[in-house]
């Protein structure tokens, strides 16, 4: 029986010491990447505030001229019925097919498009961050 115990005695001494190697290693490794994240937050968070800021940007200022198009193109279209062409239905449906056509983006781009986070990260950058947070706790 004491033979049983001093070998899972010598066992035990034999792992000790690599154990705890391994758990300073993890620690100091655990510490490194803490540093590390802590040291380049900022520029992560400078990068993400770029890159929502021109992506929202690019998404309004796309939106506002298919708004822009889109807008003139159905006066132009309706104009064109309005002329005294009304009672030609060659010239009617055509163009009342090309005003629902082009209404569907005019209403796609005026809702989904028109957004303001990029002014929003311009003028105020912390309240944007804190709602994006929010919005990833969710």
């Amino acid at each position: 029986m004491s033979d049983v115990k001093e070998k899972v005695a010598e066992v035990v001494d034999s792992v000790k010491e690599p154990l705890e190697v391994a758990l300073i290693d993890i620690v100091q490794s655990s510490v490194k990447a803490k540093d590390f994240l802590v040291s380049e937050l900022p520029e992560v968070v400078e990068q993400l505030l770029m890159w929502q800021f021109w992506y929202n940007l690019i998404w309004f200022v796309g939106s506002v001229g298919v708004l822009f198009f889109s807008w003139k193109q159905i006066k132009k279209l309706y104009k064109n019925c309005r002329d005294d062409n009304w009672k030609d239905d060659n010239v009617v449906i055509p163009n009342s097919i090309g005003m629902i056509l082009l209404g569907i983006p005019f209403l796609i781009a005026l809702v989904e498009g028109i957004n303001l986070v990029w002014l929003q990260i311009w003028v105020a950058p912390k309240v944007y961050l804190i709602e994006y947070l929010t919005s990833l706790t969710k």
